[in-house]
């Protein structure tokens, strides 16, 4: 994680972490809340560096510090980042309890002792309850940091105790220019923008993901012209569809629908200006604003919506994405 890039739309939730720490208030837990790729990994890392460093900066991360050399190397022994483990998508009872004891026990050096749980919302119930422990009864300069896209899906007993910072999602301007400063170019910029719903961190930025994710975009795009104009089966679609990424292939189809939507409350005015980038996506969109059935296209998103949140990889996915095709040649 790298930890000195700098997100202007992030400067609010360093000012609450600011106050915080100025009216010497700060909290044993944060919930950090928000659409997943508008950076709240990359802000609890920061944050967590920042707590641990005993170096001085103006940005309190000097980079320089025993400390925040551990950190960069990812072998701080304060420091603790709990995931699902690999091929798994929840996170156990037994995976909390050994995190907790590891940083919550024994402080190796003075200061701060960080657990980061991300995705929070993938902890079984059996887990949580288990962390709820440590947050009733939180040990002194501890802190949990929970990461989740999907806050409802906390226990609410979690959500209270912890103090919520939530994140949205850039302007369209700071957006595409954090992207481009990555060394991506402005068109594709706005493409990535698009496929992301906003949120330029969504996807790996690597030069070959980058023009993947822009080849399937297209193709997608081909297939749902030739759907709707019966040039293709739904069938032959949907075989190509379920090999594509659920996550990326669903995002796409949900901007879709929204921009159709769009369309269709206001045929006159085309696309807002905010959601221009939808442009380069689906070009020849706004000529489609009258063939499609708002009550239909509403009907579609919400089974767009409930599929995205089931777990992924799931062995009826090629039903389910056969059957949101059928769904689609029939707007």
């Amino acid at each position: 994680m790298d930890t000195e890039q700098n997100l202007v739309w992030h400067s609010g939730q360093w000012q609450q972490i600011a106050q915080m720490l100025s009216q010497q208030r700060f909290p044993h837990a944060l919930l950090l809340e928000g659409m997943q790729g508008v950076g709240k990994k990359l802000f609890a890392f920061q944050l967590a560096q920042m707590l641990l460093c005993h170096g001085e900066s103006e940005t309190g991360i000097c980079q320089n510090c025993k400390s925040c050399e551990w950190f960069i190397a990812n072998t701080h022994p304060d420091f603790v980042v709990l995931e699902p483990e690999e091929g798994k998508k929840l996170i156990s009872i037994e995976a909390v309890r050994k995190s907790s004891q590891r940083v919550f026990t024994t402080a190796h050096q003075d200061g701060y002792r960080i657990l980061i749980i991300e995705p929070a919302d993938a902890m079984t119930i059996a887990a949580a309850n288990s962390l709820l422990k440590t947050l009733e009864e939180p040990p002194e300069q501890t802190l949990l940091l929970l990461i989740t896209d999907k806050p409802s899906r906390l226990l609410p007993t979690i959500r209270s105790r912890a103090t919520r910072i939530k994140f949205h999602l850039p302007s369209q301007n700071d957006a595409i220019h954090w992207l481009t400063s990555q060394g991506i170019a402005k068109n594709t910029a706005q493409t990535i923008l698009a496929l992301s719903l906003g949120a330029p961190l969504r996807f790996n930025l690597e030069p070959d993901k980058v023009d993947d994710l822009i080849a399937a975009s297209s193709q997608w795009w081909h297939d749902f012209l030739a759907l709707h104009k019966k040039q293709k089966s739904a069938l032959e679609i949907a075989k190509n569809w379920a090999k594509s990424d659920s996550d990326t292939l669903l995002n796409w189809l949900d901007t879709l629908i929204q921009a159709l939507i769009r369309s269709g409350v206001e045929p006159e005015a085309g696309l807002s200006e905010d959601s221009v980038q939808t442009m380069h996506l689906y070009p020849g969109i706004e000529q489609l604003s009258e063939d499609f059935e708002l009550r239909k296209l509403f009907a579609l998103r919400d089974n767009v919506i409930e599929l995205s949140q089931q777990q992924k990889n799931s062995l009826n996915w090629p039903l389910q994405i056969e059957s949101l095709v059928n769904q689609c040649q029939h707007l």
